[in-house]
């Protein structure tokens, strides 16, 4: 990539960016989103985590979270954390769905996406708007980290030192699961005509997909479950129970990252516009 096509890239990002956060869906998923994680932060959070400190419970959630198959995050020393992990890795791949809805949408709808191709090549656009969302989901997660861990801090700041290093493996990790979701919403984004679509369809695709492979798998071949891997969501809950092995939690969402793209990328291209 040439110097002309990066910078070109990093103008895209910068301009999906700030498109976000200060357009008026932008402005209501940031209030949404402080409203929500302050009522997650003090009544899940917060409480969840004082049943791990009072050590009339805490046996009994670690075995609670071994029935239900997440007994490695008992092995976590901030309480909080642990609940923090649990609620964010099933519901940030979400946010990133609606983040991520209105990647070519709008443009397409107005004929705008004419006139930017004029003066960039498809793949600086894509990777462009691809980045930019990258940018604003890890925004708020890093929002909601931070938070995290002032109510650690202010709980017992003894716990500073663990806390940040803990969250800085959650900011990765929590990354690896929301890439295929915003690549998957821009592969979405070539056919759907508006973001309410490209969300509906994405919905459809993840519950009726997962049904019918299930169903495939149990009653046809057990093979079938493979073809769960096309999905986004492949490996989430192993993710969550922090089961999954390496190539599963970081190669398979950067596979399934770069295979969208892929797609992606020859599919606008064949559309024309």
């Amino acid at each position: 990539m040439g110097s002309t096509s990066f910078h070109r890239v990093i103008a895209f990002a910068q301009f999906e960016f700030s498109r976000f956060l200060f357009s008026k869906r932008g402005l209501v998923a940031i209030i949404s989103y402080l409203a929500i994680w302050s009522l997650i932060l003090t009544n899940v959070v917060a409480k969840g985590a004082a049943f791990f400190k009072d050590p009339q419970f805490e046996r009994f959630m670690a075995q609670l979270l071994g029935e239900v198959g997440l007994e490695n995050l008992s092995t976590w020393a901030v309480p909080e954390l642990i609940v923090f992990w649990l609620v964010a890795v099933l519901t940030f791949p979400f946010f990133a769905m609606f983040s991520a809805a209105d990647q070519l949408c709008s443009d397409k709808a107005r004929g705008t996406i004419r006139f930017l191709l004029l003066r960039a090549k498809r793949e600086d656009l894509l990777l462009g708007r691809f980045l930019g969302q990258v940018l604003v989901v890890a925004a708020f997660i890093g929002i909601a980290l931070l938070a995290s861990i002032m109510l650690i801090v202010w709980n017992d700041a003894g716990q500073l030192s663990g806390s940040l290093h803990l969250s800085s493996q959650i900011l990765v990790d929590l990354m690896f699961v929301v890439l295929p979701m915003i690549a998957f919403m821009l592969l979405l984004n070539v056919y759907s005509t508006s973001s309410k679509q490209a969300i509906v369809h994405c919905l459809l695709l993840l519950t009726l997909g997962s049904i019918i492979i299930g169903l495939l798998a149990e009653y046809i071949w057990q093979g079938f479950s493979f073809l769960g891997y096309l999905l986004p969501n492949a490996s989430l809950f192993d993710t969550l129970a922090l089961s999954a092995s390496v190539s599963e939690q970081y190669f398979l969402p950067l596979a399934q990252t770069l295979i969208y793209g892929a797609l992606t990328f020859t599919l606008f291209k064949k559309q024309g516009v």
